[in-house]
């Protein structure tokens, strides 16, 4: 005859399978739904700065030649995994032979077009940033720039009408990056004239002190900048400049133009050719998230990422935004047992810099850190360990927050943290007399197993 305890197990593996089937179809619901979000959201839309120019002989080595279309292939999935819609491509002009940049141009658009071409069967999108410092290389005279451009776009209308080709109010976008000794000379208003096609014109921010000049634009975007001048330290990471582009794009002489927020990890040109010691220090991710705050606070329409993989001026995301703590991690353990937790501590800035860290369970069971202060050199990582204690009288299925912070001594308010999550095993338990009196199938799901009058 069949035990009660029999026929309850036989019970219990049978919930055990039917809850099961119902989490698995939970999480998939539950994934697809996330992923029609991603697919269907349109505000903000986020864009990024996307240099192309990686494996030139003139430029830092990178990790990658921007030309590979694996490398391309790769950059589109790792950039929709993040949420961003589209790639804007510092762009050099179309190829010409005999001019001292006929390199940069050439390769350049060699992976712009490798871009546009695999963005068509990804849903991704791209734009154009025409670079006027590409212009000013040739060595021609400034009477001759705006010949120049109309030439380049004229080459670009390829792009243009191509499907992946961003749109914005309708019209191809096309981001202009101005140079002072190059800008003055080019008549815009001649340039649209000439291309044959409407396009959305964008500058690099707008300048009320000089309205005509706006007036040749349909919109400006902001871009990576200190608010009021750069700082040996890092610490200026462009709030009032932020607020003040914000305020000034909703202000009544902008009404109808486009506006493009601007987020960023921070800034180093220590690597590039024409660096002139700018820096901003990453904070541990801080900037990042003060730069995507005041984004949000603005309700920004469109935003764009300055940048993607800018390596020789340090504004790039590609790689990560700058954290100091990573990574979080999560463990078993049984009651009485201990649990090690090794994540790597980086200084994410220039300068060194002495970090201190500390670790707390919510649970408050006992934590070791190890080493609990490290001081590390610019750019310098190495390795913590956090022990955290179970203690013996812990109930099965309980589960622990492990806290970790890293605090800069450079400046307390700049930090990194992270959590561990630490999960009890045996949810089942068994009295003296070797009774199954209850287990936990899964945390909060507990059946009993014994009779009531048992």
């Amino acid at each position: 005859m069949e035990t009660f305890q029999l026929r309850a197990i036989r019970v219990s593996i049978a919930l055990l399978i039917a809850v099961s089937m119902l989490l698995v179809s939970w999480l998939a619901l539950q994934s697809t739904s996330v992923a029609q979000a991603g697919r269907t959201m349109t505000s903000p839309l986020v864009l990024a700065a996307y240099q192309a120019w990686h494996g030139l002989p003139n430029h830092a080595s990178a990790p990658y030649t921007s030309t590979d279309p694996l490398v391309i292939a790769n950059h589109i999935q790792a950039a929709k995994a993040q949420g961003i819609a589209g790639f804007v491509v510092d762009w050099y002009g179309k190829p010409i032979t005999g001019v001292p940049n006929a390199a940069d141009r050439d390769f350049i658009d060699q992976a712009t077009a490798e871009l546009i071409q695999q963005s068509e069967d990804q849903g991704f999108y791209v734009a154009l940033l025409y670079d006027e410092g590409t212009i000013s290389a040739i060595g021609v005279p400034t009477t001759t720039y705006t010949t120049r451009v109309i030439s380049d776009l004229l080459y670009a209308k390829q792009y243009f009408t191509m499907p992946a080709y961003l749109k914005i109010r309708g019209h191809p976008a096309v981001f202009v990056f101005p140079y002072d000794n190059v800008d003055p000379y080019i008549n815009w208003p001649n340039v649209r004239n000439q291309l044959g096609i409407t396009v959305t014109l964008l500058d690099k921010d707008p300048n009320p002190l000089d309205p005509a000049h706006d007036a040749q634009f349909d919109g400006f975007y902001a871009w990576v900048q200190p608010t009021s001048g750069w700082q040996s330290d890092g610490m200026e990471w462009g709030e009032g400049y932020l607020r003040w582009f914000s305020a000034t794009m909703a202000s009544p002489a902008y009404t109808g133009k486009v506006s493009i927020g601007g987020v960023w990890p921070g800034f180093d040109d220590t690597l590039a050719a024409w660096g002139s010691g700018r820096y901003m220090w990453r904070r541990c991710g801080q900037t990042w998230r003060d730069t995507w705050r005041l984004a949000n606070e603005s309700n920004a329409p469109i935003v764009m990422i300055d940048t993607w993989n800018d390596f020789e001026e340090g504004s790039d995301i590609e790689y990560g935004i700058g954290e100091c703590l990573t990574p979080p991690r999560e463990q078993y353990s049984l009651p009485g047992g201990q649990v090690v937790y090794t994540h790597t501590l980086a200084n994410t800035g220039k300068f060194t810099d002495t970090f201190n860290v500390a670790a707390g369970s919510l649970n408050a069971w006992p934590t070791v850190t190890s080493p609990s202060s490290v001081t590390l050199p610019g750019h310098a990582s190495t390795s913590l360990m956090i022990t955290l204690t179970v203690p013996q009288s812990t109930r099965g299925c309980t589960q622990d927050t492990l806290i970790v912070t890293a605090t800069s001594e450079l400046s307390p308010t700049v930090h990194s943290s992270l959590v561990d999550t630490t999960k009890v095993l045996y949810c089942a338990y068994l009295p003296i007399i070797l009774k199954l009196s209850g287990v936990c199938w899964l945390p909060g799901i507990c059946l009993p197993l014994t009779p009531p009058d048992a």
